[in-house]
């Protein structure tokens, strides 16, 4: 009788240990006899004076992870907070308070422990929990190990969910960590769209977590590592330029980084009303007027699925192409490429050598330098040269050049090589056609200069002059010097002016800076003059300044850098011009160069694009 009393009154002991005031609870079985027990909130710092001091100086800093991510709505996204001390050896049963902003709720926080104090819910944008005594594996009941979890001692979580799309930030907050600046962690989760199923509902649940231990990958760890979940990722690769009205070939790859295979993904893609959808491999399910997609399977771990779509830009500018790729339980993705349409522009240029000598064999060197986004093709260059100059491979008084394609945004340089037959000034023709209507022409004046002299003739030495029979010895003919030529005045020395190079970095942040270097080159004899530079950007730029040759600031307006002028630039000399840049707007952005100096026929243009990343 004595024992029955003793265990009666051990079994109410824990009843009143355990908080259960509660009326109902969760059924119990063997060994789970426990029950869940009443909330008990306690206060985050202990009472008097220990309120307003480090009272655990053990605690230093917080971490929560993963810090940003982006997740599926409906789906459940496990957040671990690290509690830890100087070392960065986490700290047991430190308190740690989550605070949600944004959509979404806290759907669960971590409860392990036994006495009422242990963490609880007290709404669903608020919890409270504590960093464990020993590590634990949670198994979320699914056939997919990918959902399940583990923490170590001195961790603990939270499980939020949002059926909206938006940002979510949840701030972790440790009150044992005396020092402000490091009390605190947020993560940042971006919620995706909801499912594409016909009944408008969402996908099933899903945990999302970035690996072991808390979502922190461990030593040796890479994508693809069994027991990684499945992610979904999305790639778009096109030129930066294309041409008006051609084809343009349009690369997508969904991949996964993760160690679990994908479940099937399909992969979408809007056009814009300027684009012409043409074909593509694999080809689309789905042809809605502006609306593409292709039903590309699963992915396995460290693999991807690839499209390939053909189009035609139909206008000029830039073109924008969005895609996105889900998976049936999803998993999102979204890609964007930016191309730059238009036409080619090419810049004829032709030069010979300052002086050459009759008789020898000199270079016309012709370039075409293509200042637009598209290649020119069929580039053929015609070298017409007059009476006194003929081709060094004999033929015809014409010389062919066959540029074939000149790429967008380059250069290509090819020589006549010519033969001068006598002294002289000779205008020589250059003229370029090129597919697209492209024509244009040159001329350039070649000073020959005559040869020297020839000298007397002298016979060899020892031998003597033929003797006649019964005749004196002939006498050498006198000697008389050959008429001296009529002095030719000096070819006139002129400059030639190059836009050698026009350099800026691949990609400018949105709200990031960046530099534009043009180089400007003197490749002829005289001096260049009354130089001038103006560095151009198109709407998703804006100039902010620069630096001149000189070291002196440059005039900026919103679009547009003009740089001082140059008085005098010597011959074979160079003069670099920075211009600074800010992205504003995510896109192709032109970039465009001009150049101008006293005595050049034309001003020096090179147009390029750069890339503004969104932020």
């Amino acid at each position: 009788m004595r024992c029955r009393r003793l265990l009666a009154l051990f079994g109410l002991l824990a009843l009143f240990g355990t908080g259960c005031f509660g009326g109902t609870a969760n059924p119990s079985y063997f060994p789970f006899y426990l029950p869940p027990g009443d909330v008990i909130e306690t206060h985050a710092k202990p009472a008097g004076q220990g309120y307003f001091n480090d009272f655990d100086p053990k605690a230093v800093s917080i971490e929560v992870t993963p810090a940003q991510c982006n997740v599926a709505t409906g789906s459940d996204h496990v957040l671990v907070a690290t509690v830890a001390d100087a070392d960065g050896q986490p700290r047991r049963k430190r308190r740690v308070e989550w605070i949600l902003e944004g959509p979404g709720e806290i759907l669960e926080v971590d409860e392990s422990g036994i006495l009422p104090g242990r963490g609880y819910l007290s709404n669903n944008q608020r919890a409270v929990s504590y960093t464990s005594f020993r590590a634990h594996a949670f198994d979320r009941g699914t056939r997919n190990p990918g959902d399940d979890f583990r923490i170590e001692a001195g961790q603990t979580w939270c499980i939020v969910r949002s059926a909206k799309p938006g940002e979510t930030v949840v701030t972790a907050y440790a009150p044992a960590v005396h020092n402000h600046d490091k009390r605190t962690a947020t993560a940042r989760i971006t919620w995706g769209g909801g499912s594409s199923s016909n009944d408008g509902g969402f996908p099933p649940p899903q945990v999302v977590r970035t690996g072991d231990t808390a979502g922190r990958r461990r030593d040796g760890d890479a994508p693809g590592t069994p027991g990684l979940p499945a992610k979904l990722t999305l790639a778009a690769g096109a030129p930066k330029s294309a041409a008006f009205n051609k084809e343009l070939t349009l690369t997508l790859a969904a991949g996964n980084p993760g160690g679990f295979e994908t479940t099937p993904v399909t992969v979408r893609l809007t056009l814009p009303g300027d684009v012409e959808f043409l074909r593509s491999e694999p080809p689309a399910t789905v042809n809605n007027d502006r609306q593409l997609a292709w039903a590309v399977g699963s992915v396995a771990p460290l693999g991807k699925q690839t499209v390939r779509v053909t189009l035609r830009p139909m206008r000029k500018g830039d073109v924008s192409l969005a895609a996105s790729a889900e998976t049936t339980d999803g998993l999102q993705a979204d890609a964007r490429a930016g191309v730059t349409v238009g036409v080619a522009t090419l810049q004829l240029y032709a030069d010979g050598p300052e002086a050459p000598v009759a008789g020898e064999r000199f270079p016309v060197a012709v370039t075409l330098n293509n200042a637009g986004p598209a290649a020119a093709e069929n580039a053929v260059v015609w070298v017409a040269l007059p009476d006194g100059l003929a081709p060094a491979a004999g033929g015809t008084s014409q010389v062919k050049l066959d540029f074939g394609t000149v790429p967008a945004n380059g250069t290509r340089k090819l020589e006549a090589v010519v033969v001068a037959r006598q002294p002289g000034a000779y205008p020589v023709a250059v003229n370029l056609n090129a597919s697209g209507d492209i024509a244009d022409r040159k001329s350039v004046t070649i000073d020959v200069r005559p040869a020297s002299a020839a000298g007397p003739f002298l016979p060899s030495p020892g031998v003597p002059l033929p003797v006649l029979p019964d005749r004196e010895p002939a006498k050498a003919p006198a000697l008389t010097p050959p008429p001296t030529p009529a002095a030719r005045p000096e070819p006139a020395k002129r400059a030639v002016l190059m836009l050698d190079s026009l350099d800026f970095p691949a990609t400018v942040a949105e709200g990031g800076t960046g530099q534009v270097r043009v180089t400007v080159r003197n490749r002829g004899a005289a001096d260049a003059t009354d130089v001038s530079v103006v560095v151009a950007v198109g709407d998703g730029l804006r100039a902010t300044g620069g630096t001149g040759a000189d070291r002196t600031a440059a005039e900026s307006l919103e679009g547009s850098v003009t740089f001082r002028r140059i008085d005098r630039l010597p011959p074979g000399a160079t003069a670099v011009f920075v211009a600074d840049v800010r992205g504003v707007k995510p896109g192709a952005a032109r970039v465009e160069a001009t150049v101008t100096a006293a005595g050049e026929p034309a001003p020096l243009r090179e147009e390029q694009s750069l890339r503004v990343t969104g932020k």
